[in-house]
């Protein structure tokens, strides 16, 4: 009797009783329900509990970096002196060579991102290892780029690097998986953050060595 008429003081209050906040939980003892405030927990506590829940998210938001970055260089290179030297005999490229080097970089995203495609790199590796094997792959890829002493090559390392850069797109998805619950969003974030940080970069790399024989 007296565990149906909790039940029934229970009921009676989660009709009638005003909604609780999210950090108020419902405590039931004594036939009555009252809302318990919890201590509040800001991002900094939670990190230092979890450092583990920082130093992940982070490490996985270099996939934001990369795709910043092969965003972001591609556009000044395009007219740097030695560029053109290295893979177009110092001629300036045709609209039609400036549109294949930087449309085969979406290309290779586009095949990359196809549903049939990272859907079954998904299931076949995770997302912590599809994210390791696309950072290999990034880097090779710019290596094939960076030795680069003709347009097909160059052309060839673009088009190499939009496979893995498509599929990095997975990253938010596994910071959220791997951050807790009352950080998900700042650490998320991180991937933005970095992804625009890639282009500043790459922006400011090309001014450096704009100047550098063969840079």
């Amino acid at each position: 009797d007296e565990l149906k008429e909790n039940a029934g003081n229970t009921l009676h209050y989660a009709m009638h009783a005003p909604l609780t906040s999210g950090n108020q939980l419902l405590q039931a003892g004594s036939g009555l329900v009252q809302p318990v405030t919890l201590p509040h927990r800001t991002v900094l506590t939670v990190l230092r509990e979890q450092p583990r829940g920082f130093y992940v998210p982070a490490i996985a938001s270099l996939a934001g970096f990369c795709i910043g970055w092969d965003v972001g260089y591609i556009g000044s290179l395009l007219t740097l002196p030695s560029f053109l030297t290295d893979v177009n005999a110092s001629q300036p490229l045709s609209g039609m060579k400036a549109g294949m080097l930087v449309g085969a970089l979406a290309m290779g995203s586009a095949v990359a991102t196809l549903p049939c495609v990272v859907g079954a790199l998904l299931e076949k590796c995770g997302r912590r290892w599809l994210l390791i094997i696309c950072g290999t792959l990034c880097v090779m890829a710019a290596t094939v780029q960076a030795t680069a002493h003709s347009f097909l090559q160059f052309a060839v390392g673009r088009l190499a690097l939009g496979f893995p850069t498509g599929a990095l797109v997975v990253c938010p998805v596994y910071q959220s998986e791997v951050s807790p619950r009352e950080t998900r969003g700042a650490m998320m974030g991180l991937f933005s953050m970095a992804l625009a940080f890639g282009i500043f970069a790459a922006s400011l790399c090309d001014f450096l060595v704009k100047d550098l024989v063969h840079g």
